[in-house]
């Protein structure tokens, strides 16, 4: 088992896209995102104390050691002491 900790990193661009309309500008910016034309800068760190939309208990974090070390795994072996289920 790792003595790693469990983070919720945000990452942010901002770009400029020629759309149709703001549904298409977001997808316009995830194409970019995707294709590696936009590259998000981390803007910070901070413990686990939820899990952000589109996680749940059974994803593998990245930075992990094995594939068998899910959230879950990792956030009942103590990887995330302040988890809490729900989103704050």
């Amino acid at each position: 088992m790792t003595t790693k900790e469990l983070w919720v990193v945000t990452i942010s661009a901002e770009v400029v896209v020629l759309a149709e309309d703001s549904i298409d500008a977001v997808e316009e910016a995830r194409s970019a995102i995707r294709d590696g034309s936009v590259e998000p800068e981390p803007e910070s760190a901070g413990e686990m104390t939820y899990l952000p939309d589109g996680w749940d208990l059974d994803c593998l974090p990245y930075g992990g050691d094995n594939d068998d070390e899910t959230l879950g795994v990792l956030i009942e072996a103590g990887a995330a002491p302040k988890y809490r289920r729900g989103k704050p």
